[in-house]
Formats: structure tokens, C-alpha cells, sequence
């Protein structure tokens, strides 16, 4: 088992596809944060939200850092959950992600989300990565 470390969590990260992406260095990560609306830096911190630009350091020899993002949903009440260890099995790195969804028949406020969070993830050998989706209706 590979002990994922969740460093970011928000509802509003501006990204409109189902995103899955690793970064290596401190300057793939800054290009990538720089690419966002200005919004997604300066979103307003909760309690489970920081603004990217307090990330803890990351040592990028011993580490890598994988976003997973759920793209835009059209209502509050979507969220990502990590509910178990990672694991690598033949070069693939399988990350055990639960999707929560609204309730259905409940009331949620019409505002387009994108919920992700960002994963400390100990160096390993793995060429891609899957999303083992076990999501709560």
C-alpha cells in the first residue's frame, strides 16, 4: 500500500474536464497554477480549502504531487474522498477515490463547482494512473 497524503482540497478549482495530472517539479506545478482563472488562487479559504499558495514544501526527490479534479458540476454538494491507501500493480498507480454526489430530491445551490484535491504521492514507479471510483450516490 502507498500512503497518499491529501495537501489541497476545494469545491472551486476551476477546471472544467475530469482532470488527472502529476507534477515533478515546483515549476510544472507554478506553470500549471499560473494557467487557472485568477479566482482559483485567490479562492477564499475554508475549513477544508487552503489557497494553493500554501501548499506544504514538497520534496519533489522523495515525492510527486497528483491533482484530481471532477471538472464543472452544476450544483453544490459534489465532493472527492480518499478512502484507502493507493496501490501499484504492473506500472499503475490505482488511487481509491470515493465521488460524493448531492442528495437526490434535496436542495442545493445552483453554482457551477469543480472540486479537486492535490496528493503528496512517495516516488514509485508507475507510468499511469486510474481512478478506483467507489462513489456514494
Amino acid at each position: 500500500p502507498i500512503h497518499l497524503q491529501t495537501i489541497y482540497s476545494s469545491n472551486d478549482c476551476a477546471l472544467r474536464e475530469q482532470t488527472v495530472r502529476s507534477f515533478h517539479t515546483q515549476a510544472e506545478l507554478d506553470a500549471f497554477l499560473r494557467s487557472l482563472p485568477k479566482n482559483f488562487s485567490q479562492a477564499p479559504s475554508q475549513a477544508t480549502s487552503q489557497a494553493p499558495a500554501s501548499l506544504p514544501e514538497v520534496d519533489y526527490d522523495k515525492q510527486t504531487l497528483l491533482l484530481y479534479g471532477l471538472g464543472q458540476k452544476p450544483t453544490a454538494g459534489y465532493s472527492i474522498e480518499l478512502y484507502d491507501d493507493a496501490s501499484i500493480r504492473e506500472q499503475i498507480l490505482y488511487l481509491p477515490i470515493r465521488v460524493k454526489k448531492p442528495d437526490s430530491g434535496g436542495f442545493q445551490a445552483q453554482v457551477i463547482t469543480s472540486p479537486c484535491q492535490i496528493y503528496a504521492v512517495p516516488k514509485a514507479d508507475y507510468s499511469e494512473v486510474v481512478i478506483e471510483d467507489k462513489s456514494a450516490e
